[in-house]
């Protein structure tokens, strides 16, 4: 029985093995990607590198401050453009994990590197390379130079909400202003190198003496490291993965000022903040394998919980918006976190009392006609902005009171938490209390937005809901699973299998063909991963697999095919917007785990 035992153990090792993402040791296997749509940068740098996508800035590179002390995509301050570039010559820009090259005509011009998360590298051959200071912040008087000596400047950029201090300097070749900024020239073998610095207000670095070979090295090695502990995956989504997992691993952005744990930004290419719900999915996908770091994220947001409980909108290094609320998903994702994580009772003690906190905060907070029913005030509150189904007159994005059947859901799975984690930490009667809520939200839920075909959100201004609304949200109540009344769940499930929502790529978040789609609505049409995740866990708790796998392997394709966009058009499989998004990754690796694996 010992050696059937030893011959099992050995045989789950190897199949585990062979999901995980292959980690090729040779460098020249590396996954490759533009930089037009992914930026290059590194776990826990706040800058980022990019190329722009039409025009002469093809000929160049931007290097961009992410750290959220700009405005959305505002963080461009320096452009670095190769001089002698003829006419029509063929540029190509390559990123990789660990090394950005950028080659004219077949050679070799310009490579980038990280050395660390605050210090990047650019290593020339032949081209004078200039280095053109944003112009916005010149003549706005922003930006500020100091030269130190003959090879080093500093450098402070006065944004919107912060100041952020680079240190310029030559490493090799020679570096002298320019009317636009700076000019750096080879010298000694026709080569130069620069490095660039994140410091502080004292001017203060810790240089580092390693090459760009050696540099190039140390990075790989941290990206593998993360790949590693990336969940287990197929064989046919290995290569989607190792983008995916780089995705995830660059966007990390060590604690400074409001970012007070080592965060991932949800893109490090103008959405380079965190959201108090994206923060959740990216959670759950690190929760397999880096327990620390997954909890890094779920907590992030609740370091800034208030008084009365709220969370706020979002959070950078330099600013915490509280415009609008995210919908308190935190207890559902809680109940995926502890499947996975073993929390320390004084982890557990601090999560009950800041989730419970929220709790109520939407309850007592947010229920202006006092009916039992919280209320969003605002699409934004929901997750989903300009979601149909909080159209106003026709207009999106307007100020109300709406009572939705999604945050009733959210609410019920959260007190169904906060009731476990009571009866371990407090006992019974807490434990009771907390049920007991839950237990009448979901009935009132039934009996006031149920009206015998599907959920509504109900405007409490006009005692109605958007009729010409046909959006995926009416749906999302399926996560409760078995709670809800077995005719409910057959009826959400029939009208959802053939509502029109199910398309080529996934699940549509507007019925196609509707007035109300659009290819490129945001929320009014496209696939988005958020949206996905919770339909698809909610089509398994209500016991259809067989359906929640061809949607799992629907949205799992469109990533493989088009890359980890913010969301996707819905009939083409297009990726929209911000092309290099976490939340994207992140429900990739939940779902090719959780549902592909078999």
């Amino acid at each position: 029985m010992k050696l059937i035992h030893l011959y099992i153990t050995l045989f789950g090792l190897l199949f585990l093995t062979g999901c995980r993402i292959n980690t090729k040791t040779h460098l020249d296997n590396e996954i490759s990607f533009n930089l037009i749509d992914i930026p290059f940068s590194t776990n826990g740098a706040s800058l980022a590198l990019h190329q722009d996508a039409g025009g002469h800035m093809q000929r160049s590179l931007i290097l961009s401050d992410v750290s959220g002390n700009s405005d959305f995509g505002l963080g461009q301050f320096i452009e670095l453009q190769p001089e002698g570039l003829e006419p029509g010559s063929n540029i190509e820009c390559i990123g990789h994990p660990h090394l950005v090259s950028f080659s004219v005509n077949k050679k070799l011009v310009l490579e980038a590197c990280f050395a660390s998360s605050k210090e990047m590298r650019f290593r020339g051959q032949s081209n004078t390379l200039q280095l053109k200071l944003a112009e916005r912040l010149m003549n706005e008087e922003r930006c500020a130079v100091k030269q130190l000596s003959s090879t080093e400047y500093h450098l402070e950029l006065k944004f919107r909400f912060g100041i952020s201090r680079y240190i310029l300097s030559c490493l090799s070749g020679a570096i002298t202003r320019s009317k636009e900024g700076f000019r750096i020239e080879p010298t000694n073998g026709d080569s130069y190198e620069l490095a660039i610095r994140e410091t502080d207000s004292k001017w203060q670095y810790t240089y580092r003496s390693e090459d760009f070979e050696a540099c190039t090295a140390t990075t790989d090695e941290a990206y593998r490291k993360w790949l590693i502990d990336m969940p287990a995956i197929p064989e046919a989504y290995q290569k989607a993965g190792q983008m995916g997992a780089y995705i995830l691993w660059s966007s990390m952005l060590a604690e400074e000022g409001y970012i007070t744990r080592p965060a991932m930004l949800m893109s490090k290419n103008w959405m380079h903040y965190i959201w108090s719900w994206d923060h959740c999915f990216n959670a759950m996908a690190c929760s397999y394998q880096m327990p620390d770091v997954a909890l890094d994220q779920f907590l992030i947001m609740f370091d800034h919980q208030d008084e009365n409980g709220r969370l706020p909108d979002l959070i950078g290094r330099g600013r915490v918006i509280w415009d609008y609320l995210k919908p308190p998903v935190h207890g559902w994702c809680l109940n995926k976190l502890m499947q996975q994580i073993d929390l320390k009772p004084e982890q557990s003690e601090n999560v009950l009392n800041k989730l419970g906190k929220w709790t109520r905060f939407w309850l007592t907070r947010m229920d202006a006609d006092s009916n039992g029913l919280p209320e969003y005030t605002h699409g934004n509150d929901s997750g989903w902005d300009n979601g149909s189904e909080f159209d106003l007159n026709g207009k999106a994005h307007q100020w109300g009171h709406w009572e939705s059947a999604n945050l009733c859901t959210y609410l019920i799975l959260q007190m169904d938490v906060l009731a476990k984690l009571a009866d371990e930490l407090k006992g019974p009667e807490e434990a009771k209390r907390w049920q007991q809520q839950s237990d009448e939200l979901l009935q009132l839920m039934i009996v006031q937005l149920w009206n015998g075909e599907r959920f509504i959100t109900r405007n409490i201004d006009t005692g109605d809901y958007n009729h010409e609304s046909h959006s995926l949200m009416a749906y999302l109540p399926l996560v409760l699973g078995s709670k809800l009344p077995l005719s409910i769940r057959e009826k959400l499930i029939a009208d959802l299998m053939q509502s029109g929502h199910i398309t080529r790529w996934g699940l549509a978040t507007e019925v196609p063909g509707t007035a109300l789609y659009d290819d490129d609505g945001y929320w009014k049409g496209p696939i988005w991963a958020p949206s996905s995740l919770i339909i698809i866990d909610g089509l398994e708790q209500c016991g259809e697999h067989e359906l929640a796998t061809q949607l799992a392997e629907k949205f799992c394709k469109l990533c493989a095919e088009n890359g980890f966009a913010e969301n996707y058009n819905a009939l083409t499989g297009e990726g929209l917007r911000d092309k290099s998004y976490t939340w994207t990754a992140s429900v990739f690796f939940i779902l090719a785990h959780e549902y592909l694996n078999d």
